[in-house]
């Protein structure tokens, strides 16, 4: 069987791997001159930075594979265990987010009322619409103090988004599974875990945070080599699938010249508004929902400083609560969480602003922009210096925000992969974000265009 994949981020070259694996003939298409698509690692004068994604997190088995995979030319390089420690601003200060019972009850992040309500979770009841969002889940189950310092400010620094909007089956299975499944978050846990050993189920990832020594871009780099270079076909514009003869014909427009790759499968696997343009004949209501779908714009600010004189960054970041009404959403410590991305003594900051809240700042003059963190800088990590290196990456769209209108679309994906054989339509549009769910989905995509498209 011939496969074109199209999109060379994550996902795509991992869905490109897996069917090269799998015995299928793949051919992966990619508008820009690289392939990685968000990830993108960079080095200057001493610091190592990503201009995208700063980490990802073992989270499943699938990663795990891909890692073996890639082995041993590409590794995954673990958090230092400092990082372990999360922060939440409040004010000026940066106050550890608990991390087990003890701190959790001693914080005053939470109110003394929603504390004695977190002792009665485990015997809450299951809520009963499937549509409900993350914030009234959190408010219910926990309480609002929880969503104020805990929840809002998890999802502005995964999501950029607002728990508001984001429904909980779609942005995170995995908590609401937990409560429909076990009844609860703290003991469906424990039971899960039991019950995931009584089953014998390994896992072998324990949720740690990782990168690589050459920072994220070593893993698409590794992963590309592994699809083999002659398979892609970088700096492809005009990108065009049309079915024709009970196979597909991709057109696009390579150096000036145009080109056409004939297969019996395409996978899509780039954001969301770029595939009615690639796939003409898609259905107007599919068409229609993803024209109507949310993308978060982030920006992201690195800075970098040869001698660091501000307060120790011994934790993995800190996030911004919206309620703290401040312009960054978030300042992650790359240094920290590594060690080897700035200079002996030095410091880099990865800082994050915009989102659904304020799409305005991505507007802002880098001038500006700079003026604004380095304020923020000084006022919550008393650092006097201006930074040594200091870059700004605008990301229009970002992130997806898998808010109610998330269930139908997936509905709509659904019935054009059965209707249109041997489309099939991957990417952040659905399964998630982070970089594990990213190669989940296109190991789970790729094995089943192998079960659906037999080789001969």
């Amino acid at each position: 069987m011939k496969a074109t994949v199209i999109g060379a981020g994550i996902t795509g070259l991992t869905l490109a791997h897996r069917l090269g694996q799998l015995g299928h003939e793949v051919c992966l298409i990619e508008k820009q001159d690289r392939v990685g698509g968000v990830i993108r690692t960079m080095y200057e004068d001493g610091f190592r930075f990503e201009t995208g994604p700063n980490t990802g997190v073992m989270n499943n088995n699938r990663l795990v594979e891909l890692f073996d995979d890639v082995a041993p030319q590409c590794r995954p390089l673990l958090a230092r265990p400092e990082a372990k420690r999360r922060l939440i601003l409040q004010g000026n200060s940066w106050k550890p987010l608990p991390s087990g019972p003890i701190s959790a009850i001693s914080t005053d992040l939470f109110s003394f009322a929603d504390k004695l309500r977190l002792l009665g979770e485990p015997w809450r009841r299951p809520g009963t619409d499937p549509d409900e969002t993350l914030s009234r889940l959190v408010v219910r189950r926990m309480g609002r103090t929880f969503l104020t310092n805990a929840v809002d400010p998890f999802v502005s620094g995964v999501y950029a988004g607002d728990p508001d909007k984001l429904v909980t089956r779609y942005a995170l299975p995995k908590l609401y599974n937990l409560e429909q499944r076990y009844g609860s978050f703290i003991g469906g846990s424990i039971r899960k875990a039991r019950a995931d050993k009584a089953a014998g189920i390994v896992r072998r990832f324990g949720k740690e945070v990782f990168s690589t020594p050459d920072g994220l871009q070593g893993l698409v780099d590794a992963v590309a080599a592994l699809v083999g270079h002659d398979n892609i076909i970088c700096g492809c514009a005009d990108v065009s699938v049309r079915r024709t003869g009970g196979r597909f014909e991709t057109t696009f427009v390579r150096q000036g010249r145009q080109q056409t790759v004939t297969s019996d499968v395409v996978a899509v696997a780039t954001n969301a508004p770029q595939i009615p343009d690639i796939v003409s004949d898609l259905p107007a209501e599919l068409v229609e929902s993803i024209a109507q779908m949310k993308y978060a714009p982030v920006m992201l600010a690195v800075a970098g400083y040869r001698r660091w004189t501000g307060k120790p960054l011994a934790a993995f970041g800190g996030l911004v609560p919206s309620a703290q009404r401040r312009n960054v959403l978030g300042i992650l410590f790359p240094s920290a969480i590594f060690g080897d991305r700035a200079p002996v003594d030095g410091a880099l900051l990865s800082v994050f602003m915009g989102g659904v809240r304020r799409p305005d700042l991505l507007d802002k003059s880098d001038e500006d922009v700079r003026n604004l963190i380095i304020d923020e800088v000084y006022a919550t990590l008393h650092e006097r210096a201006e930074p040594d290196l200091f870059r700004i990456y605008r990301h229009r769209q970002a992130i997806p925000q898998y808010d109610i209108s998330c269930g139908r679309r997936m509905e709509l994906i659904e019935r054009a992969e059965r209707d249109i054989k041997g489309l099939y339509i991957a990417g952040n549009i659905h399964n998630g974000i982070g970089i594990g769910d990213r190669v989940c989905q296109a190991y789970d995509y790729a094995e089943r265009i192998d079960r659906e498209n037999p080789k001969p």
